[in-house]
Formats: C-alpha cells, structure tokens, sequence
C-alpha cells in the first residue's frame, strides 16, 4: 500500500526505530483494505434482494457507488489523519519523504493510486 512519495509511521509510538510499523501491521492492513469492499457488495446486495422495488439499482450500480463511497471515506482519512482508512484503524500515519507537510498534489496521488487504480482494474476484469 506504500507509494514511493510516502512512508508509514505508527503514530502511537515515540520517535525511534519503534516508529516503523511491523510487517504484522502491514499485512492486518492491506487485509482489512481488501476485505471492506466484498462485506459492502454483500451488504448491497443484500439490500437490493429484500426491497428489489426500491433498491434494485444497487445490484446494477454496486460498483460505482462503492468507488463513490470510498473515495469519500478515503479523502476525508488523507485529509484529517493523512492516512487512508484501513492505516487509521490500525494507527498508521503516512509521512512525505523529507519530513515536509502533505501538499495536496499528494492527496490527489494518493486517491488515485488507492481508488481509482483499483476501480479500474475491477472494471476491467
């Protein structure tokens, strides 16, 4: 999950070598980013099932209104935590190589390279 412009740190440690995250946290991390997006479909899915009247767009729709949701969730986490939300919950931080403060140019870099890279190669299968 790690770009070449960012670092991870763990924002509950003091400034050491402790300040890495173990590979532990790495991998929990990119399980629970990999896991929320089928626990969504299913949710939709579900929700489609039992009120196909009202709800029945959402089997067409599941897609892009998961990319919609989490591309709002993601930007709001890289804008107040700067980490995505899966780093949060497991008190990540991501850091800009050189210790300089987040521009937004690498905001942008960051939600395209953690949604809508992602997007597209599940539209494209």
């Amino acid at each position: 999950m790690a770009t070449a412009a960012s670092a991870y740190f763990s924002t509950s440690a003091s400034a050491s070598t402790s300040d890495l995250p173990s590979i532990f946290h790495l991998i929990a991390c990119d399980g629970l980013a990999k896991a929320v997006r089928p626990a969504v479909q299913q949710l939709l899915r579900f929700a489609a099932d039992r009120y196909p009247e009202k709800l029945g767009f959402l089997r067409r729709y599941c897609d892009e209104l998961y990319l919609l949701v989490d591309l709002v969730v993601q930007h709001h986490h890289l804008s107040r935590y700067n980490a995505l939300f899966a780093e949060n919950f497991y008190g990540l931080e991501r850091a800009v190589v050189g210790g300089s403060a987040p521009t937004t140019s690498w905001l942008k870099y960051s939600l395209v390279f953690s949604v809508l890279l992602p997007y597209a190669k599940v539209i494209s299968i």
